[in-house]
């Protein structure tokens, strides 16, 4: 809906960028338009099979994680598999998300979806931003290891 509602304002927000960008979007809603200025949008089914929604993670730059007001402040199964393929993230400035970009600086965060076309902005004139902190990437793989996790609740 964010998109189809705000086509004139992508379009004017978005025409400097020169680099493709591919979006690919799981809905049962086909967007009533393919693409936008250098921006494509490509429907896919949801995957069934693990694997194979582990390979769409992992073959991803970002995921995108929407505005959602009773998703956004629980525990989020798909960051998780997001972060422990490796692959980044684009999400609301609340709850995981916001824990996660504040304590470990990976991720973008965006309070509204105005705020998109500045990430994307950043995202696209430097391809470095696709790769995860190593270091970062590393200290949340040992805070959320369950072994750590056991320890410090056993030893607490």
């Amino acid at each position: 809906k964010m998109i189809e509602n705000n086509i004139v304002e992508i379009t004017k927000k978005t025409s400097h960028i020169k680099n493709k960008i591919i979006v690919k979007y799981i809905s049962s809603n086909l967007l009533c338009i393919n693409s936008i200025n250098s921006i494509s949008f490509e429907r896919i089914d949801k995957p069934e099979e693990i694997l194979n929604f582990y390979n769409l993670i992992s073959s991803a730059d970002y995921v995108f994680f929407p505005i959602d007001e009773l998703a956004n402040t629980r525990a989020s199964g798909i960051l998780m598999d997001t972060l422990s393929i490796g692959t980044n993230f684009i999400g609301p400035n609340v709850g995981h998300f916001k824990d996660v970009n504040l304590k470990y600086s990976l991720g973008f965060v965006y309070d509204s979806y105005l705020d998109l076309f500045s990430i994307i902005d950043i995202i696209s004139t430097d391809n470095n931003l696709t790769s995860l902190d190593e270091t970062n990437l590393n200290r949340f793989y040992f805070d959320t290891d369950t072994d750590n996790l056991t320890n410090f609740l056993i030893n607490a």
